[in-house]
């Protein structure tokens, strides 16, 4: 086996954001605010695309909800004099916070030559959002009363079925590290490590980091060395040709049906709870057979 590395995979400590959406405490206690939401527009709607098992989780309504949820808080919190979080409102959509359940073949790389020359093997990381600072105990106190009547207009359970549902995400989420993180079989790496070395490039290790190579410094936007270049558009081909993407492809959605058939009744519980919590919300149902 050959250790991997292809300079993609998930970023996993860029997902924690809703875990802090969803605990207040610990929010008020840090002194931080995360992302803010933008006004939620509804209907819902979901991307177009080929059905996945992981369809059966609606991180997208679980976005909606905590969107509508901070856009209450942030309203209370300014009337009770403490306008910093609803000023950053406006720029910071809630959205996406489990985009990474939808895998298909950019996943787990560049899909084209193009495309790994201009990518390179850095990450798309999202701008920094402004922080608001105050340990004060008017804050705490407000924060923490804010967010529970923010909660409550939705249900009185609002609060943990949205933490509880943002849980099940992490473990569908977990439950595709293997893609990421394993070895790649030698029946792979034998073959790919041979075209990269036709191509000049050559390794021990079907891992980017370990020919010699320099890469750019994380930046945004990232700008890959012209080295870095040149082994992108040659992992590209060389992985293509061989045939592991569409093995890791394969692999995560095989993943995923053994997880959802793991957590269906997780599934069957929380997600009409999710969806009955949507304000004024029309968006597609999903099958309930897993």
């Amino acid at each position: 086996m050959s250790s991997l590395n292809n300079g993609y995979g998930c970023s996993w400590s860029s997902r924690s954001r809703l875990l802090i959406l969803l605990l207040p405490f610990l929010l008020a206690a840090c002194g931080t605010t995360p992302p803010q939401p933008a006004a939620i527009v509804l209907p819902i709607t979901r991307p177009s695309a080929p059905s996945q098992p992981y369809d059966a989780f609606r991180g997208d309504l679980l976005d909606a909800i905590v969107a509508t949820v901070l856009a209450d808080r942030d309203q209370c919190m300014a009337k009770a004099g403490h306008p910093e979080l609803q000023k950053n409102t406006a720029a910071r959509p809630v959205t996406g916070s489990f985009n990474d359940l939808r895998v298909n073949l950019g996943s787990f790389g560049a899909t084209s030559a193009d495309e790994a020359r201009q990518r390179g093997f850095g990450r798309v990381l999202p701008a920094a959002p402004p922080a608001v600072r105050n340990s004060s105990r008017s804050f705490a106190d407000a924060i923490a009363r804010c967010t529970q009547e923010a909660n409550a207009h939705r249900g009185p359970n609002a609060g943990e079925v949205q933490s509880r549902y943002y849980d099940l995400g992490n473990q569908l989420r977990m439950a595709l590290r293997p893609v990421y993180a394993d070895t790649m079989p030698d029946r792979f790496a034998v073959p790919i490590l041979a075209c990269l070395q036709r191509e000049g490039f050559r390794s021990k290790s079907a891992d980017v980091r370990t020919f010699g190579v320099q890469f750019a410094k994380q930046a945004t936007p990232y700008v890959p060395t012209s080295q870095e270049s040149a082994l992108a558009v040659a992992w590209y081909e060389c992985t293509t040709a061989a045939g592991w993407p569409r093995f890791q492809l394969n692999r995560a959605l095989a993943l995923e049906v053994t997880a959802v058939r793991r957590f269906k009744p997780q599934l069957d519980e929380l997600t009409p709870a999710i969806e009955a919590l949507v304000p004024h919300a029309s968006y597609p149902q999903v099958s309930s057979e897993r």
